[in-house]
């Protein structure tokens, strides 16, 4: 499992979500963060490192990984991600976007569910009881 991170405050309450479920099959976790354009190495190797220890010391479960991945933009690094490392679920988090947003934009998560064929797990920042499974295959 691929858990797609921006180092948000509900990362770790999605993390718990997330660990519950990889238990069940002694899964592998990776989070892993796409640097924003313009980001350096070093404030990327910090916020991961702080966001790693802070994992490590609320959440119990050793089969967690963390990795930085650069790319031209968020979602065609999530994409050559998935590819290159043949990861069998993406797991994202998505939060509350304006009526501007949805009228003239497109989520991330949304763009990924609709181009990848393996299975995305969707939480909600906002909501703590919403979680949506989409296993889109396309073309089949």
């Amino acid at each position: 499992m691929t858990y797609a991170t921006a180092y948000h405050h509900s990362d770790i309450r999605v993390l718990r979500k997330i660990v519950e479920i990889a238990k069940l099959f002694n899964a592998q976790i990776n989070v892993l963060h796409v640097p924003e354009k313009g980001e350096t190495t070093e404030v990327s190797k910090h916020e991961m490192e702080a966001f790693m220890n802070s994992v490590i010391d609320k959440i119990d479960y050793p089969n967690i990984s963390f990795q930085l991945y650069d790319g031209d933009d968020t979602e065609s690094a999530l994409e050559e991600y998935i590819e290159s490392e043949a990861t069998d679920m993406l797991v994202m988090s998505t939060h509350h976007r304006s009526f501007f947003d949805k009228l003239f934009g497109t989520s991330v998560t949304r763009r990924l569910a609709l181009h990848n064929q393996i299975p995305l797990m969707a939480f909600h920042y906002n909501n703590k009881a919403a979680v949506k499974l989409f296993d889109l295959v396309l073309n089949s």
